[in-house]
């Protein structure tokens, strides 16, 4: 379990406190942490993660000489239960039922957004200054890139300095040098910098690819990035360096990184030829019935809008050995252990995704476009020696990507769309992890004790 309200626990009641304690096997990385609430993670509620272990290929003072963190995301002035509550009724939210465009793009958390301009209430009126990184001169660095956008697929690029792409999702690659990297909702990446050139100071650019967002435009946030010591600059001095002439446009088509780019796993591990079971979600958009009786555009997998009973935690029905909700739950299940296949189509025409699955990585074997079954695999063009392993990635429309799991970590785990609007809409579903195994589990008092004195046929946000 990992903290998701309706799927694997009762959410933490105000004022009150939830411990959570794991073992790390095996992993290392950059992650992050962030609520599941509803969408409050849209309003801040995130941050990173940062898993060190021994066995990394890439060693510090080897590979590298310093470490940051760049957390990226966009953000909007209303709050996100307002927004939700607008795209969930009939009104729609600032006139629409389309998720919205971000008021700003922050990095590390600072965003130059003009509130004077604004159609909404915020402070400070006027943009602050940009944020700040220092990295050292006459070293090598490595940015460890987080998006927590809630919306957009972020580009990021530092002027005049190339990017070698080394890990994205706890997975170290042999990647491409490039000019810029394009993040999905709630992926990672680490790049290494060179700052060889010694002391200097350049824009970092975060543009938002604004052709996979309803009525989308152009939008550039930036930050400093500033190479050797502090006092060697004044604090009100900006960059006069320019963009990369060759940085994709802003209303460019949207692709992932690893669709650009080989990215090639520096541990191999390749996929067994044979998987034991393969699973499908078909992902679709339309109007959907909710259980409030209104009839809304949303989005769901194989005809289902997911729809939380927030109290009534579908791990503790597993546990039980009892069936859920078809109507409210879409899923699927691998019911033994092994490498098995999910086939996910992206049927939705018109709109893109950023998929993250819960509690397993995945090796990504095949992708195309159309829609692909079963049967189809047969003579698909599948990539099994040393795929890429990764938790996140984006898929474009009218697409089809098949993804290897190996099913040794039971449970009931969320597979949604990492776009916040959509998942608040209904694109969320679950994959479960051998149901047998599940009734011989169950949780710890502090756990059930969450459930204590709700409705469990309450439904609440997803």
């Amino acid at each position: 379990m990992d903290g998701v309200p309706g799927i694997s626990q009762c959410p933490i009641p105000a004022n009150g406190s939830f411990t959570y304690q794991y073992t790390i096997t095996n992993q290392a990385g950059t992650y992050w942490w962030h609520s599941h609430w509803a969408v409050t993670m849209a309003d801040g509620l995130f941050g990173p993660l940062i898993v060190h272990s021994p066995d990394e290929t890439l060693k510090r003072g080897v590979d590298y000489d310093h470490d940051q963190i760049v957390v990226v995301n966009d953000w909007m002035h209303d709050q996100s239960d307002n927004i939700v509550a607008g795209l969930t009724s009939e009104a729609g939210y600032r006139g629409t039922d389309k998720p919205p465009q971000g008021d700003a793009t922050l990095i590390n958390g600072i965003g130059q957004a003009s509130c004077i301009a604004s159609n909404t209430t915020c402070s400070p009126p006027a943009p602050p200054t940009p944020a700040t990184i220092t990295l050292p001169s006459n070293a090598t660095s490595r940015l460890r890139l987080i998006s927590g956008a809630s919306h957009a697929m972020l580009r990021v690029s530092i002027d005049d300095h190339p990017l070698e792409v080394v890990e994205t999702d706890g997975t170290e690659v042999w990647g491409p040098v490039v000019h810029e990297v394009a993040m999905s909702n709630g992926e990672r990446f680490s790049v290494l910098v060179n700052g060889t050139e010694g002391e200097g100071e350049f824009w970092m650019r975060v543009g938002t690819a604004a052709y996979c967002l309803p009525y989308g435009v152009e939008q550039v946030g930036k930050a400093i990035v500033r190479f050797g010591s502090t006092d060697s600059y004044t604090s009100t001095s900006e960059p006069t360096s320019q963009a990369w002439d060759d940085l994709k446009a802003w209303n460019a088509t949207c692709s992932g990184l690893d669709e650009d780019y080989p990215l090639v796993p520096r541990v191999s591990q390749s996929a067994s030829a044979d998987a034991f079971t393969t699973q499908v979600f078909d992902s679709v958009a339309g109007v959907f019935t909710y259980v409030n009786g209104l009839s809304l555009n949303g989005f769901g997998f194989n005809n289902v809008s997911y729809q939380n009973q927030i109290y009534n935690p579908l791990l503790s029905l597993s546990y039980a050995g009892k069936s859920y909700n078809t109507s409210l739950v879409p899923s699927v299940s691998f019911d033994a252990l092994g490498s098995g296949n999910l086939i996910i189509n992206n049927l939705d025409t018109l709109i893109d995704h950023p998929y993250h699955m819960h509690g397993n990585s995945f090796q990504i074997i095949g992708r195309g476009t159309g829609r692909m079954d079963e049967a189809g695999l047969a003579s698909a063009n599948l990539t099994l020696e040393n795929p890429l392993r990764k938790d996140t990635f984006w898929m474009q429309r009218n697409t089809w990507v098949v993804l290897r799991l190996v099913t040794d970590n039971p449970g009931v785990w969320p597979m949604h769309c990492h776009i916040d609007w959509h998942m608040a809409e209904g694109k969320l579903a679950v994959v479960v992890v051998q149901p047998d195994a599940l009734k011989s589990m169950d949780g710890p008092d502090s756990w059930s004790s969450l459930c204590d004195g709700t409705d469990s046929t309450y439904v609440g946000p997803a």
